[in-house]
């Protein structure tokens, strides 16, 4: 399915670079949106400066909203009956890119460029753990979910190096189109809960606890994404 989804972009991209008809802008900063990044449940914008003829900065920003995913219908991780949950919460995304435009005829911000990004992304979970109340007399009422443990914060937290490759054109003096395709490398750190389960015989108890996991790795990972963005300013 990932596979599948990079090919789709890729056209996706392609078709949209060859379909934009480029003009001419004077623009020298452009505040951009991503919105293929909502997928991921990022709200990400950028702000992009021209600091010479043919480079730019770059710094991205937004929240991060955990669990969002078209394939993730419940957040359940283990139970033996009962019920575990991963809820979740808000987090962050933050990048800093140096963009170069090395064709000769186009001056920062406007055609091919490359460009090296450091970035930093967190998300947030809690995790909360129910079973069900087995009297069928008392308050609450019976089968309804009594929390059994307090809850726990978790999180995923990754910092990346990447080099990216795209193209902005300017479909109008104040409106650019920004794709871009990269790769890179990012190390992550996790920290998770799950539950434990023990049944001592001899007082008739249901015995529940914490377990916490933390885990780090580095791996490959590929980016790709249209951003949509207005200029404002004007170069001198």
């Amino acid at each position: 399915m990932q596979k599948l989804t990079y090919f789709v972009s890729i056209i996706v991209l392609f078709s949209l670079n060859v379909v934009a008809q480029e003009q001419q802008s004077d623009r020298n900063s452009v505040l951009k949106f991503t919105p293929t990044r909502l997928f991921r449940g990022e709200i990400l914008f950028s702000y992009e400066r021209m600091i010479a003829e043919q480079a730019s900065l770059q710094i991205s920003f937004g929240p991060a909203i955990s669990n969002v995913s078209p394939f993730d219908l419940d957040h359940l991780i283990n139970s033996q009956s009962y019920n575990a949950t991963q809820n979740s919460l808000l987090g962050y995304t933050l990048s800093l890119a140096a963009r170069y435009y090395p064709l000769e005829d186009k001056d920062a911000m406007e055609g091919f460029y490359i460009s090296p990004v450091i970035g930093i992304n967190q998300l947030n979970y809690t995790y909360s753990f129910y079973t069900y109340n087995p009297n069928p007399n008392p308050e609450p009422y019976p089968g309804s979910p009594v929390k059994a443990l307090d809850d726990q914060r978790g999180y995923s937290k990754n910092t990346s190096f990447a080099f990216v490759f795209g193209t902005q054109r300017w479909l109008s003096n104040s409106f650019s189109l920004d794709l871009y395709l990269g790769s890179g490398l990012k190390l992550n750190n996790t920290k998770s809960f799950y539950t434990n389960y023990y049944y001592d015989p001899n007082t008739n108890q249901e015995n529940f606890w914490w377990t916490e996991q933390n885990y780090s790795d580095v791996s490959w990972f590929l980016t790709m994404g249209v951003r949509v963005g207005i200029g404002f300013g004007h170069r001198k």
